[in-house]
C-alpha cells in the first residue's frame, strides 16, 4: 500500500456509474437533463449529463483519490442541469463502503431520496395551481434508481478500459456461455398488506429458469445470487420476473421485463432493467393510492385549464395523464428496477 507525505495510506476508488430510472422531471417538457456528483473524502466528481432524459444510462468509469476504507461512505447526488440559474437536486443516497474487498468490483442499486421535481414558466404556474387545489403535493415520493459498480484499489489501479467503438451483437445460430448476477432490486411495489414485500428473482433464458431466494419485507431486496449456463445457442430473450412470496395462495407478481438478446454484445453487459405490470395483490393502500392519482390527475388538468387557458390544460395533461378512478384496479405506473450484470462469451 502506498502513503502519502504524512503518513497516511493512499488508494484509489474507481466508480463505474451505469444508469438511472424514473428520475424527477425537472424541466417544462416533462424531462431532465440529469447528472451524478459523488462525493467522498472530501472529493467531488462529477460524471457528465445526459440529455432530455429520466432513465440515463451513463456507463462512465471516473478514479476518485481516497486515503482508507475505514469508515467511508459515499454520498450521492443526481442533478438536473440548468443553463439559466441553479441546478435542480433531483435526489441523494448514500452508501457505506468501508466493507468492499480492495481488487474486487462491488455493484449497488439505490433509490434515492428527497429532490424535488424543479418547474419553471407555464410548468411553475401549473405546479402552484396544482399544489394548491391538492393537499399534500408539496413533497413527492422520489421513485428514482441508480445503479453502479465500485472498485478499491489500494496502490495505483489498472488503466481505465476503454469502450470500444465497434459493438459485438450477439449471432442466431452460435453457441454462447453465460455467466449472470442478479444483484439485486430498488422501488419495487408492495403487494403486501404492510411496507415490502417477500421479493425473489426469477430468470428465463428459454427453457432454463434461475430463481434467487427470497428477502423478507423489504422494497429494495439485495440477492447477489450467480447462475452459469452451458454454452448453447441462445433464445430471442431474455426474461426477468420479480414476485412476492406468500405462504397462503399464489405468489403475486411485482413485475417483469425482457430483454432481446439481439440488443446485448458479448463480453459484459450491465442491465438496469425496468419493471412493467405486476399485480396490486393485498395492497390497499396502492390502490387508493392510484384512485387518488387518477382523481389528482383530471383535477389538475381541468384547474390548469380554467387558469390558464387551453394551452396551460394541454400541458398539464401532457405531464401528469388523463386516467379514470377504473384504472387503480391494475398497476398503471411500475418504477420496480433490477440489476443484472450478464458475461456472454463466444464458444
Amino acid at each position: 500500500m502506498s502513503r502519502g507525505k504524512e503518513g497516511d495510506s493512499t488508494g484509489t476508488l474507481r466508480a463505474r456509474l451505469f444508469a438511472g430510472r424514473n428520475l424527477f422531471a425537472a424541466d417544462l417538457n416533462g424531462k431532465s437533463d440529469p447528472y451524478v456528483r459523488f462525493e467522498i473524502g472530501g472529493t467531488r466528481t462529477k460524471f457528465k449529463k445526459k440529455s432530455s432524459t429520466l432513465n440515463p444510462d451513463w456507463y462512465q468509469t471516473k478514479d476518485i483519490p481516497l486515503a482508507s476504507l475505514e469508515s467511508a461512505t459515499l454520498q450521492i447526488s443526481v442533478y438536473d442541469h440548468d443553463l439559466i440559474g441553479k441546478d435542480e437536486l433531483l435526489g441523494t443516497a448514500s452508501v457505506n463502503i468501508s466493507s468492499l474487498v480492495p481488487e474486487t468490483e462491488s455493484f449497488f442499486i439505490v433509490p434515492l431520496e428527497g429532490g424535488i421535481p424543479g418547474v419553471s414558466g407555464l410548468s411553475s404556474m401549473i405546479s402552484g395551481v396544482v399544489k394548491s387545489q391538492i393537499p399534500g403535493d408539496d413533497t413527492p415520493h422520489n421513485h428514482g434508481t441508480i445503479a453502479f459498480g465500485l472498485t478499491f484499489h489500494p496502490a495505483k489501479p489498472p488503466a481505465i478500459a476503454k469502450q470500444p467503438k465497434a459493438k459485438h451483437p450477439i449471432v442466431g445460430g452460435q453457441s454462447y456461455e453465460l455467466a449472470l448476477l442478479v444483484v439485486g432490486a430498488a422501488n419495487l411495489n408492495s403487494t403486501d398488506l404492510g411496507s415490502g414485500s417477500d421479493p425473489y428473482c426469477k430468470i428465463e433464458i428459454g427453457s432454463n429458469v434461475f430463481k434467487t431466494k427470497k428477502k423478507s419485507k423489504t422494497s429494495n431486496p439485495i440477492w447477489l445470487k450467480s447462475f452459469s449456463l452451458a454454452p448453447a445457442p441462445l433464445p430471442a430473450s431474455l426474461k426477468i420476473t420479480v414476485k412476492d412470496h406468500d405462504l397462503i395462495g399464489g405468489n403475486d407478481s411485482v413485475g417483469s421485463a425482457e430483454i432481446p438478446f439481439e440488443t446485448l454484445n458479448v463480453g459484459e453487459n450491465i442491465l438496469l432493467a425496468q419493471l412493467v405490470g405486476g399485480d396490486l395483490g393485498e395492497n390497499l393502500g396502492l390502490v387508493a393510492e392510484q384512485v387518488a392519482g387518477a382523481v389528482a390527475s383530471n383535477v389538475a388538468t381541468e384547474v390548469a385549464k380554467q387558469k390558464g387557458g387551453a394551452l396551460a390544460g394541454a400541458v398539464t395533461a401532457q405531464v401528469v395523464g388523463e386516467k379514470s378512478a377504473s384504472d387503480a384496479l391494475s398497476v398503471q405506473k411500475n418504477y420496480g428496477c433490477v440489476l443484472v450484470a450478464l458475461e456472454i462469451l463466444e464458444r
